[in-house]
């Protein structure tokens, strides 16, 4: 099961397999700011139950404690019997937006109808997404909507870091496709699976055998949820993957520099891709990494899903990675995903001496010796 193409009532084994312990308290980022039982792993799971029972007719109220869940899946780290919290909020959410979808927030409606047709969640025309570059046919770049509409920078230097390694890949630009997460992340299965099948036969008719991402949500949402509806015939790997694995990356820092390293919820916890980041940083020379805190499976989730609809309890979970950070020295916060990025960068606006720095502009620093 998994990935919203189950309804809820094949989850009801899953539901009832919830022991109600309340271990899931000690790592859902939602109930540790609010304090709120509904906002809470065990909290969702019971108003799971109450619509697949029928006992709740779902408003406003409702909608938000299902939509304010970020799907870190951190519960499932503490939860004793493993139950797949998020994959049931998914299926509950499939439910909703089939039957209540006039409860779901303009913003998301809005965001869902872009992905159809521009191409994009962000309601941008796709002339504003990043520049296109002829490489190699059958490998891909793919760089994700995030990164080519608000930080090109970053596909730019990861671009840059492949190059130098003696690999150059094909950019799509305005003709990349959205991988469509949010689709299958707010319920909308149906149309996901529309644009998973496109977006198969989009890439295979002009020969790609290989796609690599600096994007841990297109990464997971190419290699777990396509794999569940279609059938790949190419090959799907993050950026960091391939740099350990297929290349032999080697840098240095003109200046010393100490930093640490957050773990995307989609890339550690959904993917298992824990190893390679940690790996390229300590093959930097000059550079300092230590752990947060909290790190790997036990990452604390930046709050990006959810900062457009619940900014202030997003920022909550993202200060708490900055002040991680400010506890163990670390003067920039690596991150290798743009959401997090995005969040992290904004807590640590507000504190002099630790700022956000992604890992693709970190690399080719240490490939320019800068």
């Amino acid at each position: 099961m998994g990935g919203g193409f189950v309804s809820l009532k094949d989850y009801e084994g899953e539901i009832y397999t919830c022991l109600r312990c309340g271990f899931c308290q000690a790592g859902c980022p939602t109930f540790r700011h609010t304090l709120n039982e509904s906002l809470n792993a065990r909290g969702r799971v019971i108003l799971a139950k109450l619509y697949l029972t029928g006992q709740y007719t779902p408003d406003e109220d409702y909608m938000q404690r299902v939509l304010s869940c970020t799907l870190c899946d951190i519960c499932k780290v503490k939860c004793p019997p493993k139950v797949e919290v998020a994959e049931i909020v998914e299926a509950l959410r499939s439910e909703l937006w089939r039957s209540h979808r006039d409860l779901y927030p303009q913003d998301i409606v809005e965001s869902i109808n872009s992905i159809l047709e521009r191409q994009n969640p962000f309601g941008v025309p796709r002339e504003q997404k990043m520049r296109s570059y002829e490489g190699e046919s059958s490998v891909l770049f793919f760089v994700g909507c995030s990164s080519s509409v608000y930080y090109p920078h970053m596909a730019e230097n990861t671009l840059q870091v492949l190059r130098a390694l003696g690999l150059n890949p094909t950019v799509l630009g305005q003709e990349e496709p959205c991988c469509g997460y949010r689709l299958v992340e707010m319920g909308a299965v149906d149309e996901f699976k529309r644009v998973a099948s496109e977006v198969v036969s989009f890439l295979e008719n002009r020969g790609v055998e290989l796609v690599i991402t600096n994007c841990p949500t297109c990464y997971k949402t190419l290699k777990e949820y396509y794999k569940r509806y279609t059938s790949l015939t190419f090959e799907v790997m993050h950026i960091t993957e391939w740099l350990v694995k297929e290349a032999k990356f080697e840098g240095e820092l003109s200046e010393p520099m100490t930093v640490t390293y957050h773990d995307p919820c989609h890339l550690g916890r959904s993917m298992g891709v824990y190893e390679e980041p940690r790996q390229l940083l300590e093959s930097i020379r000059n550079l300092k990494f230590v752990e947060l805190p909290k790190s790997r499976e036990e990452s604390i989730c930046c709050g990006g899903p959810i900062r457009a609809l619940y900014p202030e309890l997003a920022s909550k979970m993202s200060d708490e990675v900055v002040q991680g950070a400010i506890e163990v020295g670390a003067s920039q916060i690596v991150s290798s995903c743009t959401t997090c990025y995005r969040s992290i960068a904004s807590s640590a606006a507000f504190h002099a001496e630790v700022d956000a720095l992604d890992l693709p502009t970190l690399l080719a620093r240490a490939l320019r010796r800068g």
